[in-house]
């Protein structure tokens, strides 16, 4: 059970936490939610890992070694740990109930003492440079609607896979020109995040960089619209359309079968009133 806890200024500028790594410093602000008045919490790494650095893409084990080679973590008995400098910085609500898991051994909290002495000379773990995972996914993407409405609200396009913020639309319907440059760039935009998701290709992380490259390499692709011209086949309409409502209803939290279910329902009442 989480807990409330406290955070001074000084552990932003305290060498051992310095020496970690961001995501280490993270996770070791989640034991102290995670530990109970006397300092102690069940030392479950992957449940640590689901709790505090949901979203990140990282050996929670490597991560968790980080705190205990440092001396701010130490493990004892079956599955259990201690931080040692818990009661130094944490005022405990009088109210908080009393510790329900065992006491570390005189022989243990030894051995938490002698690792705090050798901390200044631990080695600390380097840090890793992790991917930015929204950038990087192969699947559709899938959140709350609440989420889709706040990414809409930020972004000119929300695809399955493809965001474009509106200050990059901005910058691309400058290069493109001509009063139909939003249409122009919304089916452009349709097209591209088709492609990606089809190939897997993974967006970089910098989307910016991204998408100019490839307005700049693909420029063909992004034709200023002649209202003279024919309207593009009624077949490539209906399909852009039914992508979008596919990326809406997956954004929504729907499932392919229940999407297809969809669908099939509207096919059917088309089919029965033809």
């Amino acid at each position: 059970m989480a807990r409330i806890r406290t955070i001074k200024p000084e552990f932003f500028t305290s060498e051992d936490i310095a020496a970690l790594s961001p995501l280490a410093r993270l996770l070791y602000i989640g034991t102290w939610l995670e530990a109970d008045r006397e300092g102690r919490l069940s030392w479950k790494p992957i449940t640590l890992k689901t709790r505090y650095l949901p979203h990140d893409n990282c050996d929670i084990h490597q991560v968790c070694g980080e705190l205990i080679s440092r001396g701010l973590i130490s493990t004892y008995g079956n599955g259990f740990a201690y931080i040692p400098k818990f009661a130094e910085h944490q005022v405990v609500n009088p109210r908080e109930q009393k510790s329900k898991l065992p006491e570390p051994s005189a022989e243990e909290l030894s051995r938490v003492h002698d690792a705090s002495l050798r901390v200044p000379h631990a080695p600390s773990l380097p840090s890793v440079p992790f991917p930015s995972i929204p950038s990087q996914r192969s699947e559709p993407l899938i959140v709350s609607p609440r989420e889709f409405a706040r990414r809409q609200e930020f972004c000119a396009f929300v695809g399955v896979r493809l965001q474009v913020p509106k200050s990059l639309h901005g910058e691309l319907r400058g290069l493109l020109g001509g009063k139909d440059a939003d249409r122009a760039l919304a089916s452009w935009y349709e097209a591209l995040d088709a492609e990606i998701e089809q190939s897997g290709e993974p967006i970089a992380p910098d989307v910016f960089k991204w998408l100019k490259a490839r307005y700049a390499k693909k420029h063909q692709a992004v034709p200023k619209i002649d209202k003279a011209a024919p309207a593009p086949p009624a077949a490539v309409t209906e399909a852009l359309e039914t992508r979008r409502r596919r990326a809406e209803m997956h954004a929504q939290g729907m499932s392919d079968d229940a999407i297809e279910a969809v669908f099939e329902r509207e096919y059917q009442d088309r089919k029965a009133s033809a």
